[in-house]
């Protein structure tokens, strides 16, 4: 199946919208759970490894931030530089693929420190 290289490209706009999101959720989690936050107490609790779950809420931030890259420059060359034209929707799937195994190999090694 095919898509058009417009639509395409707009589809790696929103992916790229989506993951700052979760970039910013998990730059706010590490910053409101820092030594000198008021609302350290709230989100923490009384969590075993504090400084680990911290460490890897900040290493998920910045896998966000490379795929919110990432997405931002696929639609910028899809949109300017390689003009309207059909792409197989083969490359869609690959892209999430990779992206989906590389945030799950994290998560999983995030879960499997603990």
């Amino acid at each position: 199946m095919n898509m058009t290289s417009i639509s395409i490209s707009y589809f790696f706009l929103i992916l790229s919208a989506i993951c700052l999101i979760f970039f910013i959720y998990f730059k706010i989690i590490v910053i409101n759970t820092s030594e000198h936050s008021n609302h350290r107490k709230k989100i923490i609790g009384s969590m075993k490894n504090p400084k680990a779950w911290r460490r890897n809420n900040n290493i998920m931030s910045y896998i966000f931030l490379f795929w919110t890259i990432i997405s931002f420059s696929a639609f910028a060359y899809i949109k300017y530089f390689l003009g309207s034209r059909l792409i197989s929707t083969i490359y869609i799937i690959a892209f999430l693929a990779i992206m989906v195994v590389s945030i799950a190999f994290f998560g999983l090694k995030r879960k499997s420190t603990h």
